[in-house]
Formats: C-alpha cells, sequence, structure tokens
C-alpha cells in the first residue's frame, strides 16, 4: 500500500475517535450497505458516542433458559419472557404414551457429563417443530439412556444468574436477539466474525475456515482490534474462522497479571482496542453444558469490573451474548432472514444479549430483531464508513440492523459496582464447586467430539 494513503487512512480514524462523523451523525445521512442504502437513520449517529466496542460470546443457552424468568418471576412486563405456560410434549423412544414437560425451575445449576443437548442442524429442525414443540422430543431421541429429557424445559432465576439479573436492571437486554443459524457453534461464530456461514449448519471436524472476517476491514482502514481469550486455547473465533489471522499479534490473553498485558491490563490502563472480541475458556466457564454456569457468572462479572474501572469506559460499548441456543427451549419461533445462500434464509433460535455502557439506559427492554451480523454492520458503521459507505459483507449484513440503537442516552453515567449480593453468591458457589472436585471421586470423563475438534484445532 502507498505509504501516503496508509496515513491519511490512519489520520482519518484518530480524528473519527475525537469527534462525530458529519455523515454518521447528520440527520439524514445515507450509509451504503451491500447495494441497498440505508437514509434518514434516526439511530446510527449514537455509534460515535463510543471508541471501544467489546464484545463477549458465551456458548449454548436460550432466552427462556437465562432470562425468562424476568417476566415469570421478575416482574417485567416489557420483556418477552417466560409466563409459566410453557410445555413440550414427547413419547418415550417414539412409542408409549403422550408425555408432558412443563417448563420448570432448574434445580442445579450444571447437568451431568451426557447431558450436552443436541445442537446439530437436523436437531434443531426437530426442536422449533410444531411451534418449538418438539425439544424434549429431541433430547429423548438422541439421549435415549437419560431418564431426564425435561431437562431442556428448565429455566434458572436471579438466583442462580445474578450477575445478568444486575446487568438486566442497571442496563438493558434485547429479548429479539437470534442466533444467525439453526444449528451448531461454529456456524453461528462465523457470522459475528463475517456475516455468513461456510456450507453447513453443523461444525466441521476441523476447525479451519477460509471466511473473510471484519478484521481485514478494520487492519485496511488502520482501526485497532484484538482477540482476547482465558483459558490454555486462547482466542479461537477470529483464527478459526479467518485464514489470513490463524496466529496474528492481536491476539492476547484475557488476564495475564505477570506479563502485564491482555484484557484486564488493557483495561486497567484505558488502553482498550477500537473493537475487542473475548473468547471465554471453552469447556470451562463458557455455560456448554455441562458447565456450570456459576462459572460463566463470574467471567461475565471480572469483564464488566474489568471495564467499569476503566478510564475507557465513559467511550465503551459492551455486548455479551450466546452463539447458540444449545438444544435448551425458547417459546419464540425464529422467522425469515436475508442472506445470499438460500440454504440459510432462516434466523437461529433465540439467545440472551445484554448491552452495558454508559450511554445505555438504565433496565431498558429492547424489541428490535438483532443477529449476529448485527455486530458486523455496527462495527463497520462505526470504523468503516468511507464517503457514505461500508464494505459490502454480504447480504445478512447488509440488511441487519445495527445496534446504535442502545446508545440512547445524552450523557455518559459512571458504572455501578457489582451488589456485594452477587458477588457473594458467585464466591459461595465457587467455594462449593472447589470443594466438591476435591472430594469427588468421580472419574474424569473423556473429552466430547466437539471438544477434541477445538483442542486439535488450537494445536
Amino acid at each position: 500500500l502507498d505509504h501516503n494513503i496508509t496515513q491519511r487512512k490512519l489520520n482519518q480514524h484518530r480524528r473519527s475517535l475525537t469527534m462525530p462523523s458529519k455523515k454518521a451523525s447528520a440527520a439524514g445521512a445515507a450509509l451504503a450497505h451491500g447495494d441497498a442504502v440505508l437514509a434518514g437513520d434516526p439511530h446510527v449517529g449514537n455509534l460515535q458516542k463510543v471508541d471501544h466496542i467489546v464484545i463477549l460470546m458465551m456458548e449454548n443457552r436460550s432466552f427462556d433458559q437465562m432470562l425468562g424468568y424476568l417476566s415469570l418471576e421478575g416482574g417485567r412486563t416489557d420483556v418477552n419472557g417466560l409466563t409459566g405456560g410453557e410445555s413440550n410434549s414427547y413419547r418415550v423412544k417414539g412409542a408409549g404414551p403422550v408425555i408432558k414437560a412443563p417448563s420448570s425451575r432448574a434445580a442445579s445449576t450444571h447437568l451431568g457429563d451426557d447431558q450436552d443437548p443436541c445442537h446439530t442442524g437436523t436437531c434443531v429442525d426437530q426442536q422449533i417443530a410444531q411451534a418449538m414443540g418438539g425439544f424434549v422430543q429431541n433430547y429423548s431421541d438422541s439421549h435415549p439412556a437419560d431418564p431426564d429429557p425435561g431437562l431442556v424445559m428448565r429455566y434458572f432465576n436471579a438466583k442462580d444468574v445474578p450477575v445478568y439479573d444486575f446487568l438486566a436492571s442497571e442496563f438493558s437486554i434485547g429479548d429479539a436477539w437470534f442466533s444467525s443459524v439453526l444449528g451448531s457453534t461454529w456456524p453461528n461464530r462465523l457470522y459475528l466474525t463475517s456475516g455468513m456461514a461456510a456450507g453447513s449448519r453443523d461444525n466441521k471436524t476441523w476447525l479451519q475456515y477460509r471466511n473473510k472476517s471484519w478484521a481485514r476491514h478494520l487492519d485496511s482502514a488502520g482501526v485497532s482490534w484484538k482477540g482476547y481469550g482465558d483459558g490454555f486455547m486462547g482466542h479461537s473465533s477470529i483464527k478459526f474462522s479467518d485464514d489470513n489471522y490463524r496466529s496474528s499479534p492481536n491476539y492476547e490473553p484475557f488476564a495475564a497479571s505477570l506479563t502485564g498485558y491482555g484484557f484486564i491490563r488493557d483495561c486497567e490502563t484505558g488502553n482498550l482496542p477500537a473493537v475487542s472480541l473475548i473468547d471465554p475458556a471453552f469447556f470451562k466457564n463458557d455455560d456448554h453444558p455441562p458447565a456450570d454456569i456459576a462459572a460463566g457468572q463470574k467471567f461475565v462479572a471480572r469483564t464488566y469490573n474489568a471495564l467499569s474501572k476503566s478510564p475507557a469506559w465513559d467511550r465503551t460499548l459492551l455486548i455479551v451474548l450466546y452463539d447458540e441456543h444449545g438444544g435448551f427451549f425458547d417459546h419464540v419461533v425464529p422467522g425469515p432472514a436475508v442472506d445470499d445462500d438460500p440454504n440459510f434464509r432462516n434466523y437461529g433460535v433465540r439467545v440472551p444479549a445484554f448491552f452495558i455502557g454508559p450511554y445505555v439506559p438504565k433496565g431498558r427492554c429492547f424489541h428490535t430483531t438483532w443477529d449476529h451480523a448485527s455486530i458486523v454492520k455496527s462495527i463497520l458503521l462505526r470504523f468503516c464508513a468511507d464517503n457514505g459507505e461500508i464494505p459490502k459483507m454480504g447480504a445478512r449484513v447488509a440488511a441487519a440492523a445495527h445496534i446504535g440503537e442502545v446508545l440512547s442516552g445524552t450523557a455518559a453515567r459512571p458504572a455501578k459496582p457489582l451488589p456485594d449480593s452477587a458477588v457473594r453468591t458467585i464466591a459461595k458457589r465457587h467455594t462449593e464447586m472447589a470443594v466438591a472436585e476435591f472430594l469427588s471421586d468421580r472419574k474424569l470423563s473423556k473429552p466430547s467430539p466437539e471438544e477434541l475438534s477445538y483442542i486439535r484445532a488450537s494445536r
């Protein structure tokens, strides 16, 4: 690239971080997305309120399982959650009498080693059949030795997810954020990084994809980004998605106190990049069954705690969401989606989504239809807009709603610390988990095929 052109782009980006762009903030501004043009968008200028977008994607939980309690027990009439009348029916091995499995509170925050619900494309088709009536039947069919197929109907409440309960009341959630694919983890993560899948609704055995991620466009525009990862596998979402970034100096650990770098350190110094994508420790604190969701609550708490104390807080938006529903019940039927590939013209099952930051309204539930491509759209609009256009990343991204709507605050508000009750609940549960681990005589289970694919790809 010509040095002068590159320097001009860098200078333009630096200016964009200190003042709203006229194109983005002016009423009636037109921003091309693909071949269409979005004119007069009242919310796109809100994206200029933040210089740092932080994304944390967790694993395999549905909206109703994690946040459905807000309407059922929490008095949130604004949330499209559980009502108490939800159920599925099933037959054991497809025969015998019909058994009704109602939605009910989960007795435990973890599952057994063999209780990971199926979430392949074929399984999800069965789950959403009959107006979201096939979840229990699918679990019974795919786990014939488990006497409790109704576990996929269970939900958590405020006592189980104290961090989420705080975030939902102090900031905002979305009750119409859908996963992007009626299928597994990696096709959905591909929509987060590249706005499209790779021909299959199921994970590859060897997790090496060749999609073109938004990281390429940020690099081209001279915009900073990092992929942070917790656990021994480090960052995977971009590394596995885009063969341009199988290795990158932009990958750092979530926390590395001895080395002086990583997400926690960048929060402490206020040196966050424009875009941060955080991976949890897969199969440890990512909420992927059978993991105890208490570990996920602690990880989200650490993320929020670091950002809330950061000098960068006043210009930051944190988005916490899930890749897909993991085979757990949700009552909202996913609708059609725009996509270049006719095999992917349907949203996946609804998942939790949190919007956290100084410009996010308190205690709000947004009802806009979003999916993971909305993250891509928002990143491009904020950091890659050029002469009224953003890079083309496919029809799903072009049609996606961006998330500027959630940045409706007129002034930055300070971050509140996590309440003592939530911190004590997390600490107590982790002490219990540690004691149980030392006292248990249970043999270690074999890694699942999904876990093995992560391990092989990370070597």
